[in-house]
């Protein structure tokens, strides 16, 4: 049974109030930040559906709609319409992150493809958006660029495991993405991501939005994502040899490369 909270688009289970609430607040909080990136106004109206564990999430249909009107398309946020059905397993970072990439798809949803359902249908068929820029969007707008990020990429391009975007497109289209926009971001102003995603919606093009917006096409744009990071992650700074007291003895597989370290919690391992 599902109740609603007093003038609020939230659901939750029987006992699940204390939840819920937490849900709403950080919801309005997130809301207001994904606006914010994106650069535009949702005045749609977003119903949450709360579940108190992982396994009533599992075994409710209320996610689940033929295949021309599924277009949650990946993600562990299950989102229909207007719908973001989110689970607590315990976790309240796990629990935000939820929430954030689900109004974050549907806020996306919204600006490339229109308000209802029938429109969204009509729009998704009459232009096919790849994978990488509708994931990759929901992904940057919900958790950001993180260090986390920059340590990965940074680790394959100084393994020379990417030679070009392509490369990374065939090892994870969704981090591509989120790199994309990254990119985006830190090479032009505020207002591009959200002109970017209009200009593809109103022409039904991504590549024209890469014209209009950026004044370049997909492979000159593809190339320069690449010579930021390349440029960025170059390693030119000389190094010195540390002393052979202070050196570290590490037994390793001489077949891997190992190339990034951390500290354990206590502080005595790395």
């Amino acid at each position: 049974e599902f109740r609603r909270v007093l003038f609020r688009s939230i659901h939750y289970s029987t006992g699940g109030f204390p939840l819920a609430k937490f849900v709403m607040n950080d919801a309005e909080k997130n809301l207001t930040e994904i606006r914010n990136t994106l650069q535009y106004i949702y005045n749609g109206k977003i119903e949450l559906l709360v579940f108190g564990d992982i396994s009533d999430y599992v075994q409710s249909n209320l996610g689940f709609v033929p295949d021309d009107a599924n277009y949650n398309t990946g993600g562990t946020t299950r989102v229909i319409g207007n719908k973001i059905m989110v689970y607590f397993d315990g976790d309240h970072q796990h629990l935000d992150q939820q929430i954030r990439e689900g109004i974050a798809r549907v806020m996306m949803l919204n600006v490339l493809f229109g308000s209802n359902v029938q429109e969204v249908v009509q729009n998704a068929l009459l232009f096919d958006l790849p994978d990488w820029y509708v994931d990759g969007i929901v992904k940057y707008t919900a958790c950001n660029w993180t260090v986390d990020d920059d340590n990965r990429l940074r680790d394959l391009f100084n393994r020379e495991v990417i030679h070009s975007f392509w490369d990374l497109m065939a090892l994870d289209p969704t981090f591509l993405g989120k790199s994309f926009w990254y990119y985006v971001k830190e090479n032009y102003d505020a207002s591009t991501m959200g002109n970017l995603l209009y200009i593809t919606r109103i022409n039904r093009s991504m590549e024209s939005g890469f014209l209009f917006v950026l004044n370049k096409d997909s492979k000159a744009t593809y190339q320069d994502w690449f010579n930021y990071f390349e440029k960025r992650f170059k390693d030119s700074t000389p190094r010195k040899r540390p002393a052979d007291k202070n050196r570290v003895a590490v037994r390793t597989n001489k077949k891997e490369t190992r190339s990034i370290a951390k500290l354990s919690a206590a502080g005595d391992y790395i």
